[in-house]
């Protein structure tokens, strides 16, 4: 039963975005590894993370990146990613 459950983790994470001014954009981001965006979530890579539309919606929303002119926000590096248990919720087929 516990091979079935998935995996919960609390990450320290980098975050980039393009932010739009005019006809160019600036390269905006957050998180460094002294002061790291700290989340947690069931994906523990930067690719999981990326693929995850609930959870970089909710990472816009803390660092401030909602509205029209900010696009391509995306997790850039993964620091740190610790295991804090497991979810008798969801399964690792869940996604």
């Amino acid at each position: 039963m516990s091979e079935e459950m998935a995996n919960i983790y609390q990450s320290k994470v980098r975050v980039g975005w393009r932010k739009k001014r005019g006809n160019g954009y600036y390269n905006m981001y957050r998180g460094t590894a002294s002061d790291p965006v700290t989340i947690v979530s069931r994906s523990g890579t930067a690719d999981e993370m990326n693929k995850n539309p609930m959870l970089i919606s909710q990472l816009m929303t803390t660092c401030g990146a909602t509205g029209k002119s900010n696009y391509d926000f995306h997790v850039i590096e993964v620091f740190e990613s610790t295991d804090l248990g497991q979810s008798f919720f969801y399964t690792k087929d869940d996604k």
